[in-house]
């Protein structure tokens, strides 16, 4: 004989199972009838004959990816910095070897630009690479990889008809000195100039003109620059390319130059000594046909409030902080 409760537990038993079922099929309704969000990686580029003002970055340690760190990484195998000032925190570079598309990750690692899961237990810095890791100890913040090389007038990314990537070291510098509007010199609004043909012109002083050396002697005592260097470069649509970058500091009445290049790594160089100016300007001689090397500065002001820590190749190491 059947039990007079059995069609109650039965009942019960399709409730479970069905109510889920049908709350699980109207809530994927919901969600699917619901408009995509704008994905920003696929926005088109900006026309080059309209630039606008640059979008605003992204609010410091807020990286999705990547939170900003309460500390900035001293990269593995760099001596601790002497003193807090930036001639001192600069110091610790000098003779890291060169590494093309070298830099080093907001977690202390020795890696690459393209590639940031390879880590390297050596050192090793390109230009802009130096230049990130300088403007970490310089501003105190652990600026992520791609804070850095955000394309800052949204002009050149992969689809830009002026080429991707043809004014990086231009982005580096803007997004690092982190001023709005940033302080450039020779005096420049943050915007593009475009020549006859439509076609940006390189911003800053030419480095083989009489106005560089004039240039270099109008900066303050104890100021800081950050620096970016163009030059015609037929690889672009653009036809040219921001490729350089480094430090400038005013000490002593020396504007000294701190850079990383191929076979000497990274070194200073002592620019208010004339021979010493003529040397750099050998190595980085006038373009064929008339083309000019200029150099746009961007002056920051230092901030070192953080503490340094020495970071891991592999994994971040949260002590022996060393503070100023």
């Amino acid at each position: 004989m059947t039990s007079p409760s059995r069609p109650r537990n039965g009942g019960r038993l399709i409730l479970r199972v069905l109510f889920p079922l049908l709350f699980g099929l109207l809530s994927a309704g919901r969600i699917w009838g619901q408009d995509p969000s704008p994905d920003p990686l696929r926005t088109p580029p900006t026309d080059p004959a309209r630039i606008s003002p640059p979008a605003p970055p992204p609010p410091r340690g807020e990286h999705p990816s990547q939170p900003r760190r309460e500390s900035v990484p001293l990269p593995r195998g760099l001596k601790k910095p002497l003193s807090g000032d930036p001639e001192g925190l600069l110091k610790v570079f000098l003779g890291v070897p060169y590494r093309t598309d070298g830099t080093v990750s907001a977690l202390g690692g020795w890696t690459l630009w393209a590639d940031e899961s390879r880590v390297f237990q050596t050192p090793g810095l390109n230009c802009s690479g130096f230049l990130l890791a300088a403007a970490r100890l310089l501003l105190g913040e652990n600026f992520t990889l791609e804070e850095a090389r955000r394309d800052y007038f949204q002009d050149s990314g992969k689809g830009s008809p002026w080429g991707e990537d043809w004014d990086f070291g231009l982005d580096a510098v803007l997004n690092l000195a982190g001023l709005d509007p940033p302080e450039l010199l020779p005096e420049a609004g943050p915007t593009l100039f475009l020549n006859d043909h439509g076609r940006p012109t390189g911003l800053g002083a030419d480095i083989h003109s009489p106005a560089f050396p004039e240039l270099l002697a109008s900066l303050e005592e104890g100021s800081t620059h950050f620096f970016a260097v163009s030059k015609p470069d037929r690889r672009f649509p653009a036809g040219l390319s921001y490729y350089h970058n480094g430090v400038i500091l005013v000490s002593g009445g020396k504007a000294l130059l701190y850079h990383a290049t191929r076979g000497r790594g990274t070194h200073s160089l002592n620019l208010s000594d004339p021979r010493v100016l003529g040397n750099f300007r050998k190595a980085f001689p006038p373009v064929k046909n008339g083309g000019e090397r200029r150099m746009l500065l961007a002056r920051v002001r230092p901030r070192v409030r953080l503490p340094f820590q020495e970071g891991d190749s592999a994994r971040p190491r949260f002590g022996r902080a060393l503070v100023f």
